[in-house]
């Protein structure tokens, strides 16, 4: 009877080796797909977090308009050429709450930072300074350092729907089981432009809306940018 030749201890081993590379290789893919998914997911929060900021401040200058006030009123404290002004802005969670500074009962701004008097003291609703802020505010009214502040953190509201929410603006705790804390720091960026004319309609404001958040040990941004114009003469 003739024998049949099997496979050597050698060919095994290469054959095993081969095998395994591959698979070494599809599992690589595999990570790096999985990274790469997280890491466009985050991208696209922060950029429908950075574009609610710029409609929140659009929604600011349009109530400007329906209330006969000047269309930057809130946004900027003052009406000089290529000031800025940096705060947090979002809807109030407790829009009744008369300790709130609020605007229409909808919308609350803190301001952090402005030209004029540089660092202003953040405090809660209660009027008491928020100590954990400070230590991120150097009075440069850098907006890219300014945002790492954990008061700029943005947290999910679990009773409307998980949208996204303005720690500093809302007075969120840690301990309330109804936010969550996210990735993300939200602050607003407003510059004032007089445009050359001395005619104040012609005047208009930059809106930099900035997202930070922390991706494999490394710092990400985003920021978006829009120019609003006093339109209010035209009615």
């Amino acid at each position: 009877m003739k024998q049949r030749a099997g496979f050597s201890l050698v060919e095994i081993i290469v054959v095993v080796g081969i095998v395994s590379l591959a698979f070494i290789g599809i599992l690589s893919l595999v990570r790096r797909a999985i990274m790469l998914y997280y890491s466009n997911q985050n991208y696209l929060i922060a950029s429908m977090v950075a574009q609610d900021g710029l409609e929140l401040v659009r929604y600011v200058r349009d109530q400007n308009w329906l209330t006969n006030r000047a269309f930057y009123n809130n946004l900027s404290e003052y009406n000089t050429d290529n000031k800025k002004t940096i705060f947090a802005i979002d809807y109030q969670a407790t829009a009744d709450d008369p300790a709130t500074p609020n605007i229409e009962g909808r919308n609350a701004i803190i301001q952090i930072y402005n030209d004029q008097d540089h660092d202003i003291v953040v405090k809660d609703k209660n009027g008491n300074p928020v100590s954990t802020c400070g230590s991120f505010f150097d009075n440069t009214g850098n907006l890219s350092q300014y945002i790492k502040s954990p008061c700029a953190a943005i947290y999910t509201d679990s009773q409307k729907n998980n949208f996204y929410t303005e720690q500093m603006v809302n007075n969120i705790s840690d301990s309330d089981t109804r936010y969550k804390k996210t990735l993300f720091s939200r602050l607003v960026e407003v510059t004032y432009y007089t445009n050359g004319t001395p005619n104040p309609e012609d005047d208009y404001i930059y809106v930099s809306s900035m997202v930070y958040w922390r991706d494999r040990g490394s710092d990400r941004y985003i920021t978006l940018g829009a120019y609003l114009y006093d339109y209010s003469w035209k009615f």
